[in-house]
Order: structure tokens, then C-alpha cells, then sequence
């Protein structure tokens, strides 16, 4: 998905020019949040593409380039909680296999002594509600902090380690009850 996607700005080209180093920049970061949000690599190539014309239509109202990564995580965000109210309402599963695809770097792969339980904390998320998968994926997939997730959630720092708390404590239930609780 190399399509450029024209920014409506006064400034012209300069504007598409930073657009067009933002979109390179974070693309991979955002797409790994959708597939791991919607664990489907054809619906997360669509919702990355809905996302970026979202924020090439908006990105005209950022005024500081330097909170873009948040800026645009929240339009990622709210893209994927629309997704999954519409999934919800249509009644659609997705359950497509991603096990092909070679993300360029994961942390939790790389924390994990095998892959196994990467796979099976990724399915213990599709049992998420949204607000406590996006949360689990920025701060452990995406490295975010609790500032930067806050901000890209519009939430508080408070809830947003509350919700992490929770998911934590999920997950660990869970690989407890599988027998691959981590040392």
C-alpha cells in the first residue's frame, strides 16, 4: 500500500512532504496495532488505509508535528473501535491465520523464550473487550507509555494503568489456567 494520499493544507507541498514522512515513519507501527486489534491482515490493510485518509483529511488541524504518533494513534484507534462496533452489529468473526506474517519487530516475540506464547497471549486477546486489548497492545506491542497512551485515547494516565492492570491480570489468569504461566 504505497499510495500517496493528497493532504488539503495552505501550505502546499511542504505539507505533503512531512505527511509523506509521517506516513513512512508510522505505517508499520499502526498496522501492527490493527492486525493485532482485528487479527485479520486483509481488514487491517483496509483500516490502515481508512485510517491514513482519515488523518491526511485532518492533518491540517495538527499544530504540533511533534505529537503526531499520538495524534494519529487516536484516529487509528477510534478507526478500530468503529470497525468493531460494525463487526459487532453484523455479527462477522474474523479468524483468519497470521501465523505467515513476519512482523519486522516485536517485542513480545523477542521476550518470550518461544513463540508459543506469544501465540497464545494473541489469542487470549481476541477475548479483549476493545478498550482493554488497544490498551495491551500500545504499552506491550507498541511500546507506548502510559503518557502516550493516555493521550492517544483521550483517557487519563489513572485509567489507563487500571485498564492495563486488568488485562495484565487477564492474561496471566489465563496462561496460569493453560500451565504456561511465566516463572
Amino acid at each position: 500500500m504505497e499510495k500517496k494520499i493528497e493532504v488539503k493544507s495552505n501550505t502546499g507541498t511542504d505539507s505533503f512532504r512531512i505527511f509523506e514522512d509521517f506516513y513512512h515513519k508510522y505505517k508499520n507501527m499502526y498496522f501492527n496495532y490493527i492486525l493485532k486489534f482485528t487479527n485479520n491482515y486483509d481488514t487491517a490493510e483496509d483500516l490502515l488505509q481508512e485510517s491514513f485518509i482519515k488523518i491526511a483529511d485532518k492533518f491540517h488541524t495538527l499544530k504540533d508535528p511533534s505529537k503526531f504518533k499520538s495524534w494519529g494513534f487516536q484516529i487509528v484507534a477510534n478507526t478500530c473501535r468503529d470497525w468493531y462496533k460494525k463487526v459487532k452489529r453484523e455479527k462477522v468473526v474474523y479468524t483468519e491465520n497470521i501465523e505467515n506474517f513476519e512482523e519486522k519487530h516485536d517485542p513480545v516475540e523477542e521476550e518470550t523464550s518461544t513463540g508459543e506464547v506469544k501465540k497464545m497471549i494473541d489469542g487470549i486477546l481476541g477475548s479483549f473487550l476493545p478498550d482493554e486489548k488497544e490498551i495491551f497492545i500500545l504499552k506491550q506491542y507498541e511500546r507506548m507509555n502510559y503518557e502516550e497512551i493516555a493521550g492517544a485515547l483521550n483517557l487519563s494516565k489513572r485509567t489507563v494503568r487500571r485498564r492495563m492492570k486488568s488485562a495484565v491480570v487477564k492474561v496471566k489468569a489465563e496462561l496460569t489456567r493453560m500451565n504456561f504461566a511465566a516463572g
